[in-house]
């Protein structure tokens, strides 16, 4: 068989070798190894940001609701079930009502919160008593974020 007749077959094959398959899938299975830590971590982070987040929210609608109503308003959290409510008066029904309800996402929970405790704003949407903050972290972890509320009522986050 001649040089040109054995160049000639080898360019008509088609396809991929089973060792060429096998590498690409090595390759992969090595990338994926490797990513599957780092992106568990980063979702991880984010459900704690996201729970932060909707602590910031009913803080910030708390103080909304008490300036707006002149009347104190509060939030109430629930570390057994991870519930945050904000409650307002209703003059229609001339009693405290729920506004609003969120849930942690999973894996979030209370670090600093024992039992059902209320954090209060009074009529200007200022706290009632300081130190008001409320800290989270992800379950089996000591990743914390805090969410305080300043004496001038506005949240932040650390």
């Amino acid at each position: 068989m001649a040089v040109t007749d054995m160049i000639a077959s080898h360019r008509s094959r088609r396809g991929f070798s089973i060792i060429e398959l096998l590498m690409v899938v090595a390759v992969g299975a090595t990338l994926m190894a490797l990513g599957t830590p780092v992106l568990r971590g980063a979702m991880a982070n984010q459900r704690l940001r996201a729970g932060a987040a909707d602590v910031g929210s009913a803080l910030s609608e708390a103080r909304r609701e008490a300036f707006r109503t002149s009347t104190s308003a509060r939030i109430e959290v629930d570390p057994a079930d991870g519930r945050i409510s904000v409650f307002a008066w209703d003059s229609v029904a001339n009693a405290e009502a729920e506004r609003k309800r969120y849930y942690l996402p999973a894996g979030v929970q209370f670090n600093n919160v024992g039992a059902v405790t209320s954090f209060t704003f009074d009529t200007l949407g200022r706290p009632a008593a300081l130190p008001m903050t409320i800290q989270l972290r992800l379950a089996n972890t000591t990743v914390i974020r805090t969410v305080s509320v300043l004496g001038t009522g506005r949240t932040t986050e650390t």
